[in-house]
């Protein structure tokens, strides 16, 4: 069975953090590192941008949504998030103006880490959020992804969604479709 949203949500945020406690062990960029170091680092600081953009995608799409239906303030929340986010973005973009071995990128590292942890602190709020909603009886005693879903799309983003867009493209109808079956099943025999 697939998870709940706030579950996937706070495992994709231990998964950041792992990879942001990983970025803090690796050597800083100067003129004398050296390059399997400085491939290393350029490699994990790509898994976490692409890690923080899949993630946007499922705030955008499911975790802001529920916010907005389900708190009065909400939609402050979901607003200082997206700015939030938006920033930690441009400061990923503005890394590829400068060198290869620019010292400069050092700063900017930190401040994506930076951004990224707040960014993680701000989701946790908006987790405890949606969970007063659902204790308070707001979400009708339903899931917050089955409440979200309204039966027209995917309740949760998939785990076993290929990374690559391609595969990722191809892949992620069937398994949604087969999320759903076995969703249906459950239900049917509870």
């Amino acid at each position: 069975m697939g998870r709940d949203l706030p579950d996937l949500i706070r495992s994709q945020h231990a998964e950041l953090r792992d990879l942001l406690a990983e970025l803090c062990l690796q050597p800083r960029v100067t003129e004398g590192i050296l390059g399997p170091q400085l491939r290393a680092r350029e490699r994990l600081l790509q898994r976490i941008r692409r890690t923080f953009l899949a993630q946007q995608g499922a705030r955008l799409r499911y975790l802001w949504p529920a916010l907005r239906r389900t708190s009065p303030e909400g939609r402050a929340y979901v607003d200082r998030a997206w700015a939030q986010s938006r920033v930690v973005e441009a400061r990923m973009a503005k890394r590829d103006w400068f060198g290869e071995r620019d010292e400069a990128r050092n700063e900017l590292d930190d401040a994506v880490a930076w951004g990224i942890r707040k960014q993680l602190a701000l989701e946790k709020r908006h987790l405890e959020l949606l969970a007063d909603a659902a204790d308070g009886g707001q979400l009708d005693g339903t899931t917050l992804a089955r409440r979200l879903s309204g039966g027209s799309w995917p309740t949760r983003p998939h785990p076993d969604v290929p990374t690559s867009p391609r595969l990722a493209s191809i892949a992620k109808r069937p398994l949604a479709l087969g999320d759903r079956l076995m969703d249906r099943l459950a239900h049917a025999t509870e």
